[in-house]
């Protein structure tokens, strides 16, 4: 763990030193946005409410998946909900969109090796 800890913060310094106002809408690293920026404008979300939705769909595969519990994806829905933030939109059944917009954005840092972008 402690290598994790101690490797991480270079690691997402190196991405988002340039990208501190978020310019660039794709950041898989960042919880909430892989797919949110696909589906924020198109569903007409704000931002906080497209990455929440997101981050339910994320915790819902996860406890799918056996990554978490029931009772945590439980608590991180509730946690949304109690905030007033949305964890689910007719959006998200569009498969297509999130691909396609993926598909056809070249991310700035599409070749980064470690050094700055």
């Amino acid at each position: 763990m402690h290598d994790i800890v101690y490797r991480t913060p270079p690691s997402y310094l190196g991405h988002e030193g340039t990208n501190m106002f978020e310019i660039y809408q794709g950041r898989p690293h960042a919880f909430g946005h892989t797919w949110s920026p696909a589906f924020e404008m198109a569903a007409g979300l704000r931002h906080g409410h497209a990455v929440s939705i997101e981050m339910a769909f994320s915790s819902t595969m996860a406890s799918l998946l056996g990554w978490i519990d029931e009772a945590t994806r439980d608590r991180i829905l509730d946690a949304y909900q109690r905030l007033g933030l949305a964890i689910t939109h007719p959006v998200i059944n569009d498969v297509d969109l999130p691909i396609a917009e993926q598909q056809s954005r070249a991310h700035p840092w599409s070749s980064w090796k470690g050094s700055s972008p």
